[in-house]
């Protein structure tokens, strides 16, 4: 009986690892590179935690987030975090019913399985203070009334290490509640200049493709040449790195480095 027992256990544990795997595949196709990361956000997930991405824009947190929502059948909310943005806003308000004379509760968008809180630093103490509950207890309370939150049941922020002007610094009660901080980084095969401090990110990447694809049709032409790369590059580009602290600054030195790495790039034949 014992050796039943066993037996069972192994095959249904071969079962569960065989859906990790095919799980951390999906989402190697959609994260490039990123094995490890993946990794993590899928051990936080299993370990019923929450997940800090600190990054700077660009590199696919939101995709690695919306990513896992669908490749597990679970519901996705993006939060959008802003300096307006209200606890109420997060969690839901009660609403009086005039036809039935009673007060019917909302519920916020943090009633889902996967919920995105992108750029938490941007909003007030008092409205972060509003995931807490939700984050350590797997519920809500509001006017008296506990509402639970769907299970499974995970929290991904993402705050930005660059841009902390108009953030608010997350206090460590709430730094507590996740389980991992992590950085996703650019992908392994993107190379970035010494002079520069921050780098093109994936989606500026596929911003260039799609800006070369349509400067071919308007010129009339089912193709893209090199020419397309070397003249959309500044603009497409140029808003998107930041140089080193030992330059200046200034947009021209910025455009001379994209316009220098474009030339010393050979045309493949």
């Amino acid at each position: 009986m014992k050796t039943d027992v066993a037996a069972t256990s192994r095959s249904e544990f071969a079962d569960i690892a065989g859906k990790v795997r095919l799980l951390q595949e999906n989402l190697e196709r959609i994260i490039k590179g990123k094995p490890a990361v993946i990794r993590q956000a899928i051990t936080t997930f299993f370990a019923r935690g929450h997940l800090l991405i600190e990054d700077v824009p660009g590199v696919g947190k939101t995709t690695l987030a919306h990513g896992l929502a669908k490749s597990i059948n679970c519901t996705f909310q993006r939060i959008q975090f802003t300096s307006d943005l209200l606890p109420s806003d997060i969690i839901g308000i009660t609403i009086y019913n005039q036809e039935k004379h009673t007060f019917d509760f909302k519920p916020g968008p943090v009633f889902a399985h996967i919920v995105l809180a992108d750029e938490i630093n941007r909003t007030a103490p008092k409205t972060q203070s509003a995931l807490l509950e939700a984050m350590n207890d797997r519920q809500v309370s509001i006017d008296r009334i506990t509402h639970t939150l769907p299970a499974p049941f995970m929290v991904i922020a993402t705050q930005n290490p660059l841009e902390y002007e108009g953030t608010y610094p997350l206090p460590e009660s709430q730094m507590d509640r996740f389980m991992m901080r992590i950085k996703i980084g650019y992908p392994e095969t993107a190379a970035e200049s010494d002079k520069l401090q921050l780098g093109v990110s994936p989606r500026g990447a596929m911003a260039l493709y799609r800006a070369a694809q349509a400067s071919a049709l308007v010129d009339g032409r089912t193709y893209c040449i090199p020419d397309d790369i070397k003249r959309l590059s500044i603009s497409v580009f140029s808003h998107r790195v930041v140089s080193s602290p030992g330059l200046e600054g200034e947009t021209e030195d910025v455009e001379g480095i994209i316009q220098e790495m474009v030339e010393n790039i050979e045309v493949p034949l």
